[in-house]
């Protein structure tokens, strides 16, 4: 089986990371995606101290990560950034494959 992990950072501008993390909130997008077939984790992580916001994936394929990608509530959360967000950056991408033993 072939898992996606994936860390992003939202660089976040300036003073504005708690009322993107809040909109982010109402809009349900962590429990709406977390709902997702092949989501295992979708968390962020806010860090006001330096503007950024810390998004951590786990799926259980590249192609499930892919999927969601185009859902509805994606383009909620791409006009968000497009309104908070100066840059992003994906600081970690892992895929691996493992065996489940029976």
């Amino acid at each position: 089986m072939d898992t996606l992990i994936l860390k992003v950072v939202y660089h976040v501008k300036a003073g504005m990371v708690e009322e993107f993390r809040e909109k982010l909130t109402e809009a349900n997008i962590e429990a709406t995606v977390r709902k997702e077939y092949g989501c295992e984790a979708y968390y962020y992580t806010a860090n006001p101290e330096n503007d950024t916001i810390i998004l951590t994936e786990r799926w259980i394929s590249k192609e499930a990560q892919q999927e969601h990608l185009t859902k509805p509530h994606m383009e909620i959360e791409k006009a968000l950034k497009d309104e908070y967000v100066v840059s992003t950056e994906v600081i970690q991408e892992t895929e691996f494959e493992f065996e489940v033993s029976k």
